[in-house]
């Protein structure tokens, strides 16, 4: 049985996706679509689907650039992150402009490793499905995407914290417990 299904009309991204990937068709861009325990053709290029995603979360494409250019002072191809599960960012970053709409983006949480390829300029990445893509990037810009992204995680977590610490969301006080518990 095939782990590929064919055309799905509207797709948002979620903690389950792992990469997009521009497909050509003629002269029309689709998306292959790798999640954790599927992929697909999806109708949309991934721009229109990274641009869908960011509004079904509440926001923008435009405004997770922004957030992330002014967290993380990346101007060029930043990371963004298109919502939060479970406390946790759902972070992608793209190999090339994210404003380009045949650019390929990785969910950070999606990577296991990867490595160079044999063919200069670019690499190999091995997702959390097992799935080893090749990419046209050099290792060094993959690395350094990689590296963006998990600082951008960073500034996200800790900015969490400090506003659970501005709102006392925090632990009770050694008083609290005992009023609360008695």
């Amino acid at each position: 049985m095939s782990r590929r299904k064919k055309l799905s009309l509207h797709y948002f991204m979620s903690i389950n996706t792992l990469m997009l990937e521009p497909y050509m068709d003629g002269h029309r861009i689709f998306t292959r679509v790798i999640e954790d325990r599927s992929e697909f053709i999806a109708q949309d290029s991934p721009y229109g689907i990274i641009s869908k995603t960011c509004g079904f979360y509440g926001g923008s494409l435009r405004q997770a650039i922004r957030y992330s250019q002014d967290a993380i002072g990346i101007p060029h191809k930043p990371p963004i992150i298109i919502g939060h599960e479970y406390g946790s960012p759902c972070v992608f970053f793209p190999i090339s402009s994210p404003m380009r709409k045949d650019t390929t983006w990785f969910a950070f949480h999606g990577i296991t490793f990867f490595e160079a390829s044999d063919v200069p300029g670019s690499s190999i990445v091995h997702l959390a499905n097992g799935l080893a893509v090749p990419v046209d990037v050099s290792i060094q810009s993959l690395t350094r995407q990689y590296v963006y992204s998990s600082f951008l995680i960073k500034y996200f977590e800790e900015s969490r914290k400090s506003l659970r610490q501005q709102m006392f969301i925090s632990d009770p006080s050694s008083v609290q417990r005992k009023y609360f518990t008695d």
